[in-house]
């Protein structure tokens, strides 16, 4: 190998023009997947968010209270919640409600109703054909005085 190569030599206006080229790429994909992250994210989910942490934390302790226990699952495309007191005795006569939708979007979001299953006391039910991918379910549990249950579950559609 003989160190006199011919070829243009390494000057400092060509270490400049790859350094900005390199910054440039840099700056540029950073860019792209900052839009891409703000997109995917639908903004504000409360407006005033003190308020809302003061309702939760009474609503949460009204259920603690209440002593309700839910099971609240998806399989073979059906929604299904079992409802039971404190003692473990089946809980009927509710009117029982799910938002089903993506976790970080409004797209293909819809309102359930589960009807109870005669033979399986305190088990409430509804059809639901979900496409592949994450899903939430947000269930409202609600019996003749008024007294309201929220869960929620998460679901992962295989493909």
């Amino acid at each position: 190998m003989s160190p006199d190569k011919p070829g243009r030599p390494l000057t400092g206006r060509k270490v400049l023009m790859i350094a900005l080229a390199f910054f440039g790429v840099v700056f540029a994909v950073n860019i792209y997947m900052m839009t891409q992250a703000i997109g995917g994210f639908p903004g504000l989910v409360e407006k005033h968010p003190y308020r809302a942490s003061q309702r939760f934390d009474r609503e949460r302790n009204a259920q603690i209270a209440q002593g309700w226990r839910v099971g609240l699952e998806w399989r073979d495309a059906r929604l299904e919640a079992a409802l039971t007191d404190r003692g473990g005795a089946p809980l009927r006569g509710l009117i029982v409600t799910a938002d089903v939708g993506r976790p970080t979007t409004r797209q293909g979001e819809r309102l359930v109703t589960l009807i109870p299953i005669p033979d399986r006391p305190g088990v409430y039910t509804a059809d639901l054909a979900l496409a592949p991918g994450r899903w939430r379910a947000e269930m409202v549990a609600v019996d003749g005085t008024g007294a309201t249950h929220r869960a929620g579950a998460e679901i992962w559609v295989k493909e």
